[in-house]
């Protein structure tokens, strides 16, 4: 085989195709994973192949856990739902003392405790008398 200088040859070798064929399998297997990678979405086909099982939602997420996000948006649901709740006791208290008010209707417990409290303290300062 003719030489042209040192390390080089006049014809190149046959494996330099293999290696080039090689590297082209390799790069497009790479890029066929990367790309389902980022474009797949099996957690959410995950999730619905357990619920056409028939799991419930407590037994999917033992499996595949929630989302941070999916946890912040649950976590922001729950305390508004709370807030919410909260507002509406308040509102009906506001109007169940109003509709007292206007039928003149006195609360049997609430004279009770205030006659309780009021007691309480009569006999306080009895056992104060008593014991001195």
């Amino acid at each position: 085989m003719p030489r042209l200088g040192e390390g080089t040859a006049a014809y190149p070798d046959q494996n330099n195709k293999s290696i080039k064929l090689i590297r082209m399998v390799v790069v497009f297997f790479m890029i066929f994973i990367i790309r389902n990678m980022f474009l797949k979405d099996y957690r959410s086909e995950e999730i619905n192949v357990l619920r056409k099982s028939g799991m419930t939602q407590d037994q999917i997420y033992q499996y595949v856990p929630p989302t941070t996000d999916e946890r912040v948006v649950e976590s922001r649901k729950k305390l508004s739902e709370y807030e919410q709740l909260k507002m509406d006791v308040k509102i009906l208290k506001d109007e169940v003392k109003m509709l007292k008010d206007k039928l003149g209707i006195t609360n049997k417990i609430d004279s009770q405790e205030e006659s309780d409290k009021n007691n309480d303290h009569d006999v306080s300062d009895k056992g104060l008398v008593n014991s001195q």
